[in-house]
């Protein structure tokens, strides 16, 4: 269990998670009849479906889907990590931050107790405003936040039983990942982890 500073903020941080099974049948619905702002999210939904299906490697698929998501979400800090359960190991790969994208380096740490695998674990999406009182690692924090950070999305990818990694968010705005919104975020799920079980390494 991944422990916050009081029981209040556990609390806190035990509501922040969104079943990522939800409203799955609402965003695969294009039926006319439905309102703008789900038409609106349709139209994100059908773009990320498209980055995902035209991607050719891990780098290329990280990089469009935060471009995408950055005009939706206005995201100052994203990366995508993967899950090695036999080791015990988060690893990074992919970062951006305010909107430069960083590869060709690494960064690796325990899994045991950090937030990532706490997500992947329970199978749902994490959502948390105000996430610089979160008590995790130091480490962690520099990779999922910086000093503009107001709200923070991890999302589980998970294809079957295989625990693949995160997609990781962070947003400069307030309450930038709602409830209502990260529809969008359940998406990625299960497709991108697909995706990425069948690109190279």
């Amino acid at each position: 269990m991944y422990n916050t500073k009081s029981p209040e903020e556990d609390q806190f941080y035990q509501n922040s998670y969104i079943d990522s099974r939800l409203n799955r049948t609402v965003l695969e619905d294009s039926r006319p009849e439905i309102g703008f702002t789900d038409k609106a999210q349709n139209a994100v939904f059908k773009s990320l479906k498209k980055v995902i299906k035209n991607s050719y490697t891990r780098n290329e698929l990280f990089i469009k889907l935060t471009s995408r998501l950055d005009k939706f979400f206005s995201i100052n800090r994203a990366s995508m990590a993967f899950y090695e359960e036999s080791r015990d190991l988060v690893s990074i790969p992919y970062m951006m931050a305010n909107r430069e994208y960083k590869s060709g380096v690494q960064i690796n740490f325990v899994a045991t107790n950090s937030i990532i695998t706490n997500v992947l674990l329970k199978r749902k999406i994490f959502v948390r405003d105000f996430p610089h009182f979160l008590a995790i690692n130091e480490l962690e924090k520099k990779i999922l936040l910086d000093r503009e950070s107001n709200c923070l999305a991890v999302v589980p990818l998970i294809c079957g039983e295989e625990l693949v990694g995160t997609l990781n968010f962070a947003s400069a705005s307030y309450f930038a990942f709602s409830l209502l919104e990260s529809h969008l975020l359940d998406y990625l799920f299960e497709r991108t982890a697909e995706k990425l079980l069948e690109l190279p390494r």
